[in-house]
């Protein structure tokens, strides 16, 4: 039963609006050609999806210098030849004793793959505070905060960015401005540090790769328990009966069962107090040696390798890998599996758009999120 809002009642007095009627018949038009057009946009997109872009190596990135960077290559991008609607990301490394560019632009989400350094991050009700970070550490940029990162050791520093520039961009919402350029580093702001990696509003700017959450996960006892625990059903029987048990098991399993283990940094929106709304690096998936992860399929995703070598399949094409490496998960349900076949665990990150739980919410009954199988060793009888 609806819940009533204050003041609102049953509509038995206000008739609803006739408009104007035509008295004579109506004739046909002329045809309609975008809704010809729209019944082929499906197959369309399919064949864009399939000519696009889906991996890239490191070794393949053009690196440039912008206002902003000192030395930056565009990875997972429409200039690289990517489809992807609703993540970009970039790759850029600051010189010692240099800082990047000062603007502010949409969210952003980064990662520091190496070196040790500060971010200076402008706060909504004004003024800035300033952030220590190192090798490992996550950030998230607010929409439309400056921000401007300091090399402050002795090594570049190496650096992912995430930003949901393509969507912002067909929303309208994308507004870049330049307010300082990049450059060697005279003296270091007097700014306020953050102790704790949050704003003065309690937002968290920044996390450690100390305060990182894991999980050990595949497809043991404990995920079996826990499946059964939180939905009633065993995720080892990979069919449960009812269109909504299979969702609802995609996503428990998604998070249980398809990698030997789970490092989440920024996790789902809001999971771990970060303000990022559009742009989320979730976690990185770990596969031990010898694994596979589990099959499944979902929506739009980029991952970025940061150690390991193997391969991914995905729509049956395979993909190899090695640290460096970004693939692209296209969606909306492009069935894909990993191999670890190097001799450490390979170490994946996961960015998402902060939209595509509300996308797979809505587009559930049509486009669910497929599991297959949990992790285990490679079966070299099903692996390429």
């Amino acid at each position: 039963m609806a819940r009533k809002g204050f003041g609102w009642v049953p509509n038995t007095r206000i008739p609803p609006p006739c408009g104007s009627v035509s008295a004579t018949p109506i004739e046909p038009g002329p045809r309609a050609d975008f809704y010809e057009a729209r019944l082929g946009l499906w197959e369309h997109g399919q064949d864009d999806g399939r000519r696009a872009r889906a991996s890239i190596h490191e070794r393949e990135l053009e690196w440039l210098s912008s206002p902003q960077d000192a030395r930056v290559a565009a990875v997972v991008s429409e200039q690289t030849g990517f489809a992807a609607w609703g993540i970009e990301t970039q790759m850029a490394e600051i010189p010692p004793g240099w800082h990047t560019g000062k603007h502010r632009h949409g969210e952003e989400a980064i990662y520091i793959v190496r070196g040790e350094g500060l971010v200076i991050v402008g706060e909504r009700r004004g003024g800035e505070r300033v952030y220590d970070f190192a090798s490992g550490t996550t950030i998230g940029i607010p929409f439309g905060a400056t921000h401007q990162l300091y090399n402050t050791g002795r090594e570049p520093v190496r650096y992912l960015s995430a930003t949901p520039f393509p969507l912002e961009r067909h929303l309208g919402l994308y507004h870049l401005e330049q307010l300082d350029g990049c450059g060697p580093t005279g003296s270091l702001p007097d700014v306020p540090a953050s102790r704790d990696g949050l704003d003065s509003e309690g937002r968290r700017i920044r996390q450690l790769w100390a305060e990182a959450r894991y999980r050990v996960g595949g497809l043991g006892l404990r995920a079996r328990l826990e499946g059964w625990l939180r939905a009633g059903f065993d995720l080892a029987a990979r069919r449960t009966g009812s269109h909504e048990a299979e969702h609802h098991a995609a996503r428990i399993a998604s998070r249980i069962a398809h990698h030997g283990a789970w490092v989440r940094t920024m996790g789902s929106v809001g999971q771990m107090g970060f303000p990022n709304r559009l742009i989320t690096m979730s976690g990185f998936l770990v596969d031990n040696p010898g694994m596979q992860s589990g099959r499944h399929a979902h929506n739009e995703a980029v991952l970025y390798v940061a150690q390991g070598q193997g391969y991914t399949i995905v729509d049956g094409k395979e993909l190899p890998w090695e640290a460096g490496t970004s693939l692209h998960i296209r969606g909306p349900q492009t069935v894909h599996q990993h191999f670890n076949t190097g001799s450490e665990p390979a170490f994946t990150l996961r960015i998402v758009n902060g939209l595509r739980p509300h996308i797979e919410d809505a587009a559930a009954e049509v486009f669910p999120p497929v599991w297959f199988e949990g992790a285990r060793p490679i079966d070299s009888r099903s692996a390429r």
